[in-house]
């Protein structure tokens, strides 16, 4: 009993403990409340129950509330994982031709949130879908995980440069979602949840220029949190990116994202679970094949299966890169929208947390040149010492030429914890060959930038790196490059056998 209620506090989080708390003390004070004494007599019984009770209710409590994350955490993971499957991995994009401004896109929000203040987590999440974005709130209703609330997300129509954002305000333990009123713009009804259902308890008043909420004239700031969704600057973007990998990292298991494995232990048990990522996306994407049928030459398939230690702990992860086809809004003769596919490349990472391989890392899109002619697609690692760090090159265009463009770097370092965050960025936007440049989200001059910007191989073209420090692999490409794919493809199938085979040791 001790050995098991040590390792489940172990995975204890803050808000879970909260929860696991409040709980307990009301089961306290009940289980005395029958009991008549003195109101010191009563305060001391009290006490004295809760020293003798507590342990007992703590581990009973804590070993159901185990199984309620978990089963919450799995049904989370699904949801996240069919949103991604129809919309696409979070991910940011350039909003405009300056390059100041950023929006997401896919699966653009996920946050554990316990919104009527019962104990029990929901899922809010956001998704952008065309042009304009959804939130959501999933939880239970009975035994089953349902939508609770649907909604599209706020957006000022008097004030574009708002952009689109969810609204949450915290009363209490509970939480309520706002929606902006479209007719006057300032108005803002509050959503809370009682009974499995959203519904309008209270209102404010909202500024959306200034970000200012108002209560009867009097401004909260403290009580209330802007989800900005679109018009981020580089800087906030990147971090709502890493917020939603945390949080769906920290769900765990669902079809694709984690694969449980039954009741063995140690490293027979992290090789079936790896096996299990890889024969799946076998079945799904193909083994690895080398195809050299039109002028480009490139990976299909499971492209890449390596077993690697990105944060140094001595545990191996799974790096997994597969060709997929993608879908994009399109437009057909008739001038019609309709939906379209075009192939890429999806890079993930699995790692092992002691019971399950969960994803890590995700990104749709490996790196590529500066020049959206060029078909060349590859990924880049970096040694760190005793870590590995995943690095990326992308660039966007304007709609009407190609001589405004923003290309951004990022090397992405996984911590200790197993998730990964950004370590480096560099960012230059070039305006009919005027640029501007970034390093880490701040300005910097020429100078600097052409001595600490180019850290990451192939970033505006620059060929020069150390080739001890990072490694270059070319999935994509001309027939210049058809002998490195073909040998990467070979290693993937060796890869992919090694890794199956350990499993059955």
């Amino acid at each position: 009993m001790a050995k098991d209620l040590f390792a489940k506090l172990r995975r204890l989080t803050p808000a879970k403990a909260r929860r696991i708390l409040k709980t307990l003390f009301i089961k306290v004070k009940n289980s005395v409340s029958g009991i008549s004494l003195g109101f010191k007599a009563g305060i001391a019984v009290l006490l004295a129950a809760a020293v003798v009770v507590t342990p007992v209710l703590f581990y009973i409590d804590l070993s159901g509330e185990n199984r309620s994350e978990n089963r919450f955490d799995g049904d989370a993971a699904k949801v996240c994982a069919n949103i991604i499957g129809e919309y696409g991995s979070a991910k940011t994009e350039q909003a405009d031709n300056t390059g100041e401004m950023y929006r997401m896109a896919g699966l653009s929000f996920a946050r554990e949130v316990d919104f009527d203040g019962n104990g029990r987590s929901e899922l809010m999440l956001a998704f952008r879908s065309g042009s304009a974005y959804q939130a959501e709130v999933w939880g239970y209703d009975g035994g089953d995980f349902v939508r609770l609330y649907s909604h599209a997300a706020n957006v000022a129509a008097n004030h574009p440069e708002a952009g689109y954002w969810i609204s949450l305000y915290r009363h209490g333990s509970e939480f309520y979602i706002g929606e902006l009123s479209a007719e006057d713009g300032k108005t803002m009804d509050l959503f809370s949840l009682h009974g499995g259902t959203f519904k309008n308890a209270r209102q404010c008043e909202y500024d959306p220029v200034n970000d200012i909420y108002a209560e009867d004239g009097k401004i909260n700031t403290a009580d209330y949190e802007t989800i900005r969704l679109s018009n981020l600057s580089a800087s906030k973007a990147e971090n709502l990116l890493d917020s939603v990998s945390a949080a769906i990292n920290s769900f765990g298991a669902a079809d694709d994202g984690a694969l449980p494995v039954s009741a063995k232990s140690g490293e027979e048990l992290m090789a079936q679970a790896y096996s299990n990522v890889v024969q799946d996306y076998v079945s799904k994407y193909g083994r690895p094949q080398y195809d050299s049928s039109s002028r480009t030459c490139f990976a299909t398939g499971l492209c890449v299966a390596d077993l690697i230690d990105f944060n140094g702990d001595g545990v191996n992860e799974l790096l997994t890169v597969y060709r997929f086809n993608k879908k994009i809004s399109a437009t057909d003769d008739a001038g019609n929208h309709v939906l379209d596919t075009e192939p890429e490349y999806k890079i993930e990472v699995f790692r092992w947390n002691g019971t399950s391989a969960v994803k890590a890392f995700e990104n749709e899109g490996i790196s590529e040149m500066q020049d959206p002619d060029d078909p060349q697609r590859f990924y880049i690692l970096r040694k760190n010492g005793e870590k590995t760090d995943i690095c990326r090159n992308t660039y966007t265009y304007d709609e009407r030429t190609q001589r405004i463009w923003k290309g951004a770097s990022r090397i992405s370092e996984m911590d200790e914890n197993g998730a990964f965050s950004a370590s480096f960025t560099a960012e230059v936007n070039s305006n009919y060959g005027y640029n501007t440049y970034r390093i880490n989200g701040e300005r910097v001059y020429r100078r600097e930038f052409n001595a600490n910007g180019y850290a990451v191989p192939y970033f505006c073209n620059d060929e020069d790196y150390d080739e001890e420090q990072y490694t270059v692999v070319f999935l994509q490409g001309g027939s210049d490059r058809g002998a490195d794919i073909q040998k990467r493809v070979s290693q993937t199938e060796k890869n992919i056998d090694d890794i199956t085979s350990a499993a059955n040791v």
